[in-house]
């Protein structure tokens, strides 16, 4: 088993800690990466993030703009049902316009 410490970041005038990576264990290996430039921030407006439909994946490093992406999910059977029977409705209405 495989342990990984906790990584903290701070504000080096006053102390307070800004960010934690948190502590894990796993069955194979997983370091922090290397920190290769400075580390930077930037701010978004409050709303931006709609998180139960995207995750904040990076920060793309020439615009400064947020790069998000869809957070993959199972559906659930009555979703699942429901998306069937769209499609379906859909072939038909396509079947009912070639054959007219």
């Amino acid at each position: 088993m495989y342990t990984r410490g906790n990584r903290v970041f701070f504000d080096s005038f006053s102390g307070n800690i800004l960010w934690q990576t948190g502590e894990m264990q796993t069955s194979s290996p997983f370091p922090h990466e290397d920190i290769l430039g400075r580390i930077d921030y930037v701010d978004l407006e409050y709303g931006t993030m709609k998180y139960n439909e995207q995750y904040l994946e990076s920060i793309d490093r020439k615009t400064r703009k947020p790069v998000f992406k869809p957070i993959q999910r199972e559906l659930t059977p009555q979703e699942l049902l429901e998306q069937k029977l769209k499609e379906i409705e859909e072939l038909k209405k396509q079947l009912e316009g070639n054959g007219k």
